[in-house]
């Protein structure tokens, strides 16, 4: 790698701490309704206003590992390239509206519920994710799922896949990648979002897990074993749900692959889907 070589990073960090209505904020909640990145561009305040009691400025520093290998020899490197298909037809944003029943979680909720310790029947009062409640939130009715979907016909040359991974906001139940061919569908990968479910509040939330908060989305590793074939003319469809109760704006459904030319591997494919 040349010494001159940039490493860039598109990082989108949200402060909350103070904040009156931290839903309006992390959905950066637009004035004219919905919400959008161009709603809250760097330097901004989130809308929904701030509590008195505002904490000082802080300095925040990201911390990675690099992994590398030594290549001996050439001939075994093999190129890759990256592709992002989006479940919005590349709107990249979309909004998700109310169309279930949904309440606030508060002392005294019932069954499936986790009550929160003084708190008032707005929850918490400031609109954490955690505030909400649907009817119940271990099972989804068709009614009550929304579905973003988009089709594309793959006309580039034959290739592996390689690697995919899901980029999801809160709400988001799965996002899947499937493929027909010869008019036989299959899906290749389904990426499922995993929630925080430590609740500490009044106390600061858990590193890692945070509560009613998207802490960790499955990738597909395992799916992707024997690297699925992509040939010319085949179509390729990311479909993402997500729950309407409540409602979430500004939402994502972004699925990512990477591929290789299908020329350097020498084997037999075909669709299991009958």
């Amino acid at each position: 790698v040349s010494p001159f070589t940039e490493w860039l990073a598109n990082i989108h960090l949200i402060r909350t701490d103070g904040v009156a209505n931290v839903k309006n904020c992390i959905e950066c909640v637009c004035d004219q309704g919905g919400g959008s990145e161009a709603c809250c561009p760097d330097g901004s305040k989130c809308p929904g206003g701030l509590l008195d009691d505002l904490p000082r400025a802080k300095k925040y520093k990201l911390a990675y590992s690099v992994f590398w290998e030594e290549l001996n020899n050439t001939k075994n490197i093999l190129p890759l390239n990256y592709y992002t298909i989006d479940a919005a037809a590349c709107q990249l944003e979309f909004n998700i509206p109310a169309t279930c029943p949904w309440s606030y979680r508060h002392s005294g909720t019932t069954a499936n519920s986790i009550a929160l310790n003084r708190t008032s029947l707005l929850g918490t009062g400031r609109f954490f994710p955690f505030d909400y409640i649907g009817a119940d939130d271990n099972v989804f009715p068709s009614h009550c799922i929304a579905t973003k979907s988009w089709t594309m016909n793959w006309t580039s040359p034959d290739v592996r896949l390689v690697f995919g991974k899901g980029h999801l906001h809160i709400g988001a139940i799965n996002m899947s990648l499937s493929i027909r061919r010869n008019n036989l569908q299959e899906t290749l990968c389904t990426v499922i979002p995993q929630y925080g479910t430590t609740n500490n509040w009044p106390n600061k939330q858990i590193a890692g897990d945070e509560f009613g908060y998207i802490t960790g989305i499955s990738n597909c590793d395992i799916a992707f074993t024997h690297l699925p074939l992509i040939q010319t003319g085949d179509i390729l469809t990311v479909t993402a749900h997500y729950r309407t109760a409540p409602w979430f704006y500004g939402v994502m459904a972004l699925f990512d692959i990477a591929t290789t030319p299908a020329a350097a591997f020498l084997l037999p494919e075909k669709l299991t889907t009958t």
